[in-house]
């Protein structure tokens, strides 16, 4: 089974998108806080790592740059609802972003093509 590390500070955020991960195959690792998902990827390698940007005091950015760093082969894909902290950070990490609100079916259509 397909592992998907979900961080978000936004509890009714984290339970949708994880009920439809979980419908279409994945295991859910839901995180709410910086530290508790740099924790958990300092041990764990998930299939998918998808962060929110502004994650109560914390930056998700800084989790983008550990897990390129550690574990590049990691596919990455920020969701927010703050287009303008992705300006210079999206230039420099080229990750997909998704801006909230948005489709599922999209967020779906890109992992159904890009994890394995």
């Amino acid at each position: 089974m397909r592992e998907a590390l979900l961080i978000d500070d936004d509890p009714g955020f984290v339970e949708t998108l994880a009920a439809l991960l979980r419908f279409e195959g994945y295991a859910v690792i839901p995180e709410c806080t910086f530290h508790s998902a740099l924790q958990y990827l300092s041990a764990h390698t998930p299939d998918i790592l998808i962060t929110d940007i502004a994650i109560g005091p914390s930056n998700g950015w800084e989790l983008v740059r550990y897990a390129n760093q550690h574990q590049p082969d990691l596919p990455v894909v920020v969701v927010t609802g703050y287009a303008d902290l992705l300006a210079a950070k999206w230039e420099y990490f080229r990750t997909p972003v998704f801006l909230k609100p948005f489709d599922p079916d999209e967020l779906l259509d890109y992992l159904r093509r890009h994890v394995s």
